[in-house]
């Protein structure tokens, strides 16, 4: 840099996609802030409103310090997420486009769900805190946003299903149990019992099925995916299902994820079960900074 001249400021881009390169510090700490600025929008309740191009104002949010309001919304216009209207601030077209469903599932996932654990890394790497003990991901948050993926997943899989006539599916690793519930809610013949590790998850997966009237022909049970001793009772089922559930295992190499499959097989055999049907959109490669966050996390 020559004499006189100042060093730009590097904005962070709504698309996830710092404008520099990764090594550069301030790129690191403008990505570091913007999720935390998010954060607090979700938190204020302003997600909403600003999703749909509406105008937001000081006045909408009278409990807040007037003066750090506007300077946070200063910050935001700064990064490129609102513009100013005079005295209101609307999202700009890249701001929207953080503020879809698809978007605040994807940032709920490694924000609230994943954040305590990557937050604790220095204690995990010195060995001062243990993960599974000391550092626990939030299944409840982790169930809620992945859910929108199994909502969306619904059609493929109850078509598939049908196809093979099952009608009373397990779903390992269900967790808030979207999809067995809008399976069970549009075909009134369908059963389905959901397991998952997350107390957490299966409170509010009991909360939908309550809702939507569906809980007579929908459980759940607290149970590892990964060892089938910890399963409930299988009668009646004639179907297993999961949605991104085989990932966390990858970590541990291919044998493991043999291990699991063949178990399920076993499984299967032993208990007259003539369909698994699997998603796991996890095994995309093409994303590197998608893949950079998916193996930090596991």
């Amino acid at each position: 840099m020559t004499s006189g001249q100042r060093e730009q400021p590097v904005a962070f881009t709504p698309s996830g996609s710092p404008q520099a390169s990764c090594s550069d510090m301030t790129t690191i700490m403008s990505g570091f802030h913007a999720a935390h600025a998010i954060a607090g929008l979700i938190r204020i309740g302003a997600v909403d409103a600003l999703s749909k191009g509406a105008p937001i104002s000081l006045e909408d949010f009278p409990e807040i310090d007037r003066k750090l309001l506007r300077s946070f919304f200063r910050y935001l216009t700064t990064i490129g997420v609102v513009e100013s209207r005079g005295e209101d601030w609307v999202a700009t077209a890249s701001g929207r486009e953080l503020f879809t469903e698809r978007s605040l599932g994807a940032f709920g996932i490694f924000y609230e769900a994943y954040g305590e654990v990557t937050s604790r890394i220095p204690d995990l790497l010195d060995g001062t805190a243990t993960y599974g003990s000391d550092v626990q991901r939030d299944g409840a948050a982790l169930g809620l946003h992945c859910g929108l993926l199994a909502r969306r997943l619904t059609p493929l899989m109850a078509s598939t299903l049908r196809a093979h006539h099952a009608k009373a599916a397990l779903d390992i690793g269900c967790g808030d149990g979207s999809w067995l519930i809008e399976a069970a809610v549009h075909d009134p013949a369908f059963t389905g019992l959901g397991l998952d590790n997350s107390s957490g998850a299966l409170g509010l997966a009991q909360q939908r099925a309550d809702e939507a009237g569906v809980a007579d022909r929908v459980h759940f049970a607290l149970g590892d995916a990964f060892d089938p001793t910890t399963w409930p009772e299988l009668d009646h089922i004639d179907a297993i299902t999961t949605i991104g559930v085989l990932h966390e295992q990858f970590r541990d190499g291919q044998d493991a994820v043999l291990g699991t499959l063949s178990q399920f097989a076993e499984i299967m055999r032993r208990e007259d079960i003539g369909t698994l049907l699997m998603i796991e959109p996890e095994l995309r490669h093409d994303n590197l900074e998608f893949d950079a966050e998916f193996h930090l996390i596991h």
